[in-house]
């Protein structure tokens, strides 16, 4: 992501030097890095294309009681799924790991911040921005095919990738296309994302280990389509089918109500 290297090269040589713990480097990757994206989409909304950064969906009717429903909705789908992963063997509690516990709570909430703002920046730049662009060009279900093909060629090389982790990533942008057509809002559903796998449940967020410490600490075992492997439980055939099912739901409600990217 464009912002994301300038922030990533000031962080680690700030790093290198000693200046900075891994924690705040991380928060400066997720504030700066990606809140400059953010900030380049409003620049091309509002100076290029001439229309009101409200446009995007900022500002909509009910936007904060959406945006913590999102937020909770995607803890309880990550949950469960990682419920059902640990039940089935394919994750185990890990005891005596320093950083988790209670005693991490200020740096988990403190990354919570640096998590929401990139969460958000992926949400503006492909559901909040290209989505409706091309849906009017191209039409929604061209949108959407687009949008999740994309979002899943951005986390691609990410550690740990094999099919099951790119067929859920697509089917994870196909559920937040559908949810932005269903609600108007992305950001509360990606936001909370990165920051139950990282920093509560303590797993790989998309095949990496997050600093920060976490509430409790899970790890994979056994068989990859259940656990998820090295990519995370995002990775295990249980959310993909999780999120799978929640796009026909998604998409038999939206045809039902004819509801469409304005």
């Amino acid at each position: 992501m464009v912002g994301a290297t300038p922030a990533g090269i000031a962080s680690e040589v700030l790093s290198v030097m000693g200046s900075i713990s891994p924690v705040m480097s991380m928060f400066i990757n997720l504030t700066f890095g990606f809140g400059l994206v953010t900030l380049l989409v409003f620049a091309v909304v509002k100076f290029r294309e001439k229309r009101d950064i409200a446009d995007l969906g900022f500002f909509n009717e009910g936007a904060v009681k959406n945006y913590l429903f999102g937020f909770g909705l995607r803890l309880a789908m990550l949950g469960a799924a990682a419920l059902i992963v640990y039940l089935a063997g394919g994750l185990r509690l890990v005891q005596g790991v320093e950083a988790v516990g209670f005693h991490m709570v200020p740096s988990i909430l403190f990354l919570l911040i640096g998590w929401i703002i990139q969460g958000g920046t992926e949400e503006v730049f492909t559901r909040d921005w290209m989505l409706p662009l091309l849906g009017k060009n191209y039409g929604v279900p061209a949108a959407i095919s687009i949008t999740s093909v994309f979002f899943m060629a951005m986390h691609s090389q990410n550690n740990g990738v094999t099919a099951i982790p790119l067929m859920k990533l697509v089917l994870f942008g196909v559920f937040a296309a559908l949810y932005v057509v269903q609600t108007k809002e992305p950001w509360g559903m990606h936001s909370a994302r990165n920051w139950m796998q990282g920093n509560i449940i303590g797993v790989e967020v998309s095949g990496s280990t997050r600093p920060g410490g976490s509430l409790i600490k899970l790890t994979a075992q056994g068989n990859d389509l259940i656990s998820g492997g090295g990519f995370g439980i995002e990775g295990s055939l249980v959310c993909t089918l999780i999120f799978g099912g929640a796009s026909v739901y998604l998409l038999m409600r939206i045809l039902k109500t004819k509801a469409v990217v304005d």
